[in-house]
């Protein structure tokens, strides 16, 4: 239960991004100023990137329980950075990999809060 209380938790922080992102472009608009510089920055994707990160994550929010947190969470780390047009595979593989596996330990191992076990068990 608890992941998928994480999970719907992500899924309102990522409407209300997208919320913010549309509110500051009609903003934008309405003012005429155009920022051309090209931003890493979350307020600079287009909305509908948001959009699909909203749609990744719920696709996490309905496997996590069948496929297990360890496995959905490292493919949920990993496929969001891609889709948003980050290449570097080596990072994202590490990065999502030990993310994950820090995340288990804490959640597991020191708040003693049983995770999905899924396809992968420990």
């Amino acid at each position: 239960r608890f992941p998928q209380i994480v999970a719907g938790f992500t899924l309102i922080l990522c409407i209300f991004q997208i919320a913010m992102f549309l509110i500051r472009s009609k903003q934008k608009k309405e003012s005429e100023q155009k920022d051309e510089r090209d931003s890493e920055s979350s307020s600079n994707i287009p909305a509908k990137k948001w959009i699909g990160v909203f749609c990744i994550t719920l696709a996490y929010y309905l496997v996590v329980v069948p496929i297990g947190f360890i496995i959905s969470s490292i493919l949920l780390l990993s496929v969001i950075p891609v889709y948003l047009g980050y290449r570097r595979y080596k990072i994202i593989i590490s990065v999502a990999v030990i993310t994950t596996l820090i995340a288990y330990y804490i959640f597991t191992g020191i708040f003693y809060v049983p995770l999905p076990k899924g396809l992968f068990i420990l």
